[in-house]
């Protein structure tokens, strides 16, 4: 999940790195403000009240443990925000531990289909990169022309370069997405303090746009500009709040207006590409023998994962196990031997939860084996 967002919000993602290294920096810094004034008072002698050093050490260790509380008061309402936002990516990172998973049992299969995470990982953020590169594209066809002459080139150029970097094998990339820099720490700074080019930046919205709010869903029906601080200021006709009939309108201020994502197309587009990429890339690995053997596992495993197949049908056509306890009928032992009939007799009962025509279909062959 860690990864999912880090690409695809790469704000939500600094910002909760951050946020995670802040709280245990001030966690620490608290446990060594209670040493320190546990070590003042043993160490403090005759009356402690006209100890003047001490009892202003105390004081200001008062002060710093009271703006540390604070900070992280703030930073747990920041990061419920951010988990809320970043599980809405939850069906993608499945798929992705889905098709891991799938892949670390190819070895069953054959030896040579060995993968390693970094592999996977790096397979798995390229699938990423296509359908933001698709957005990307599909932006630019709305602005203008193509690229022609220089900037055509220079763009190849960019890209060309980009592709050649060389990859560190031996780096842990899922652990160093969930590291802060120091370029994390200090963006989540300026939005702590209200300062700085990440606590402004606000985006803005046109009549007709389709937003986001903490009300839910809505469209843009006015825009006014506050004479006192120049921002923006909405009103909102909400998508599903009604009253009396009629949808609810909201006016709201610029930092309450977000872009609005619907999440669900955005993962099961994701998880798509994600899919189709991860399996080309294993299939080019496979031996011609073992191909419709991958892919059918690859099949049954996302169809079982999703609720799309009840695994008791999958398991019922792989294992056609046999019902041991089930005795023929002896009209059907000229023409159906002990263990067709003991299949028959388990498909029958591990599938009328399933098929609820397998309920009676035992109870008929009994009753009529001779015509069966």
């Amino acid at each position: 999940l860690s990864l999912v967002v880090r690409k695809e919000r790469p704000d939500l993602a600094s910002k909760k790195a951050a946020l995670i290294q802040q709280q245990n920096q001030f966690l620490i810094r608290i446990g060594e403000l209670e040493d320190e004034i546990l070590q003042r008072l043993a160490a403090a002698e005759g009356d402690i009240t006209e100890d003047r050093d001490l009892i202003e050490g105390l004081e200001n260790a008062k002060k710093l443990s009271t703006e540390i509380n604070k900070q992280l008061d703030q930073g747990k309402k920041t990061s419920k925000q951010i988990n809320m936002t970043s599980e809405k990516y939850r069906p993608t990172a499945r798929r992705g531990s889905q098709l891991f998973f799938i892949m670390q049992r190819l070895v069953m299969i054959h030896t040579y289909y060995i993968y390693s995470l970094n592999a996977f990982v790096v397979v798995f953020s390229s699938a990423i990169d296509m359908v933001q590169n698709e957005d990307k594209a599909a932006a630019k066809q709305k602005k203008g022309p193509k690229l022609r002459g220089l900037k055509k080139l220079q763009s190849f150029t960019k890209t060309i370069i980009h592709s050649m970097q060389r990859f560190p094998w031996s780096h842990n990339i899922l652990l160093e997405a969930s590291h802060a820099s120091n370029i994390d720490m200090s963006s989540l700074n300026a939005f702590f303090s209200g300062e700085g080019p990440e606590a402004t930046k606000l985006e803005v919205f046109a009549v007709g746009d389709v937003v986001d709010t903490s009300f839910g869903v809505g469209k843009v029906v006015e825009k006014h500009i506050m004479h006192d601080t120049g921002l923006p200021k909405y009103k909102i006709q909400m998508s599903s709040a009604t009253l009396n009939g009629k949808p609810m309108m909201f006016t709201l201020s610029s930092d309450s207006v977000r872009k609005y994502t619907n999440y669900a197309e955005r993962t099961t587009r994701l998880s798509d590409k994600i899919t189709k990429t991860i399996f080309n890339y294993v299939r080019r690995g496979l031996f011609e023998q073992d191909k419709l053997l991958v892919t059918t596992l690859l099949f049954f495993t996302l169809q079982v994962a999703n609720d799309r197949i009840d695994e008791k049908l999958v398991n019922s056509m792989l294992f056609n196990a046999l019902d041991e306890g089930a005795a023929a009928p002896e009209e059907a032992s000229g023409w159906m031997n002990l263990q067709a009939f003991q299949r028959l007799s388990n498909v029958c009962t591990e599938l009328k939860s399933v098929i609820p025509e397998c309920d009676g279909v035992m109870a008929e062959f009994v009753a009529n084996a001779g015509e069966w």
